[in-house]
């Protein structure tokens, strides 16, 4: 009989998960609709079920449901959404369902940030840094990567350059022997970011210092990713140097 129930849910998590995968695959091909029906649906169906392989499906269902209500200008209900997946699975330990309320913790700070709630987003980073920050699962530490590098552009915005550059250094030191394509391309980011913030503070040599970083340490990197970011360490470069000519002359 325990072999027939542990049957049952591994059916449903696969039904779960194609129901998951042909949303997504409506939302690319420009059926919001239909991707907003599969995920109700998926909800619905399995929102009580307690499997974390199941939990996990529901999860980025609401997850994803709520990225599509933010892109048709309807940010009540993406908040509402993402407050109610916090709710749900906040306390949940499995790291793929802890990956879903981090990402849902970020993406409502971003939301946040768009209705000029600035106190309330980067307080919502910090507690995505404070929670996760510790935890060695790559999906984690990307969103706590990106709350530290979306606290470090507010913060360059507000003329706050030492407390800028220091959440891209946390970022550098934490996570620059991570070998996960993700994490590497954040490295290389919070690198970049740093080479501005150190010419708005008049450092430009130890900015283009940092530029050259960049690109001796990623220009053979395999990934497209990571050439983008070369080509934009480039591109500061150049602006760098043009700078340093006018100031010789």
């Amino acid at each position: 009989m325990m072999l027939l129930f542990n049957w049952a849910d591994g059916i449903a998590e696969q039904v779960a998960k194609a129901m998951l995968n042909k949303a997504v695959v409506l939302g690319e091909r420009d059926d919001p609709e239909g991707a907003l029906a599969l995920y109700d649906a998926l909800m619905e169906r399995y929102q009580e079920r307690p499997e974390a392989g199941i939990a996990e499906k529901v999860a980025k269902a609401m997850l994803n449901k709520a990225v599509v209500l933010g892109e048709r200008d309807d940010p009540e209900g993406a908040l509402a959404l993402y407050d109610a997946l916090l709710e749900r699975y906040q306390e949940r330990p499995e790291a793929g369902i802890a990956e879903k309320v981090a990402q849902a913790m970020f993406n409502k700070a971003v939301v946040l940030g768009q209705r000029n709630e600035s106190e309330e987003e980067m307080e919502l980073y910090d507690q995505v840094i404070a929670r996760y920050q510790d935890h060695p699962d790559v999906g984690l530490a990307e969103q706590v990567v990106n709350s530290k590098l979306k606290k470090a552009i507010h913060l360059k915005r507000r003329d706050e350059h030492e407390a800028a550059t220091a959440f891209c250094d946390q970022v550098i030191a934490r996570y620059q022997d991570r070998s996960e394509t993700v994490l590497v391309e954040k490295v290389a980011m919070a690198m970049l970011y740093k080479a501005v913030i150190l010419l708005l503070q008049d450092q430009p040599k130890a900015g283009l210092a940092l530029c050259d970083q960049v690109i001796t340490r990623y220009q053979d990197h395999p990934e497209a990713e990571l050439a983008e970011w070369v080509a934009r360490a480039h591109e500061v470069k150049i602006y760098i140097m043009d700078l340093l000519h006018l100031r010789l002359n």
